[in-house]
């Protein structure tokens, strides 16, 4: 009997932009009309997360963390809450704006970026986890462990030197990093607010006092206005009279 599945991630973003891949959803349906539902938790990215960024996945009981969860010839609700029933007026319009030509619930929910107002899940097209070899890259801290948090989030394994980085301790890692990134980030803060390092604004031109004496003296003279003046500096004319009144500042 001919079969065909769809497969999709179940995915949740957190406020980084971060994706964690929670599951694999597979629907198969047979050429007799039935179908089933399967979902297999990953279980090393679910448990990376806690309420409220997540509260479990809509009809599965995560808590009994069995390997795979069927729902056989029913729709699980996290598809019903979030998909168009067969039932619906509108579901051939919305199956053409999908570009399809035929209901697939799960296939729709994967080509459509509508936002359930329940919870933050949405699906993507599945792919296989895959190995990623970061080793021997030359990065900042914080660069490096993002970069390692986005793959390990996605489900895959991370190469480093000496160490691997997979289903066995990716959860364990995972706080490490973002603890580690959390004092990080505080630390960088401290320094910054004490002067230990330089600000994230723009640096200022440095502009000498004999410019700033000289175009003062051409504006006083009428010779320019104050945006020529500034023009010839280089600097904006808000700048300029800011710097014309800092000089003034140090001479009183």
């Amino acid at each position: 009997m001919r079969k065909s599945t769809t497969s999709a991630s179940v995915c949740l973003k957190d406020g980084d932009g971060i994706e964690y891949r929670l599951c694999r959803l597979d629907y198969t349906v047979s050429e007799d009309g039935t179908y089933s539902y399967v979902f297999t938790p990953d279980y090393a990215v679910i448990d990376m997360l806690s309420p409220p960024l997540f509260q479990g996945i809509p009809g599965i009981d995560l808590d009994a963390r069995r390997k795979e969860y069927v729902r056989r010839n029913m729709v699980p609700c996290f598809i019903s809450e979030r998909t168009p029933g067969e039932n619906r007026q509108d579901v051939a319009e919305l199956l053409r704006d999908a570009g399809m030509d035929h209901l697939n619930r799960l296939e729709w929910l994967i080509r459509t970026d509508l936002q359930y107002f329940g919870d933050d899940l949405y699906a993507v097209r599945y792919e296989e986890p895959k190995s990623v070899d970061m080793s021997g890259r030359t990065a900042t801290f914080g660069s490096a462990a993002k970069a390692i948090l986005r793959e390990i989030c996605a489900g895959n394994t991370v190469i480093l030197d000496g160490v691997t980085i997979d289903d066995t301790n990716k959860t364990q890692i995972y706080f490490l990093l973002k603890d580690l990134l959390t004092s990080d980030e505080l630390a960088v803060k401290r320094m910054r607010k004490n002067g230990e390092l330089p600000g994230l604004g723009r640096r200022r031109k440095t502009v000498s006092e004999r410019d700033l004496l000289e175009a003062k003296e051409r504006m006083e003279k009428g010779f320019v206005t104050a945006q020529q003046a500034a023009d010839a500096i280089g600097i904006g004319r808000a700048t300029l009279f800011r710097k014309l009144k800092e000089m003034e500042r140090k001479s009183s």
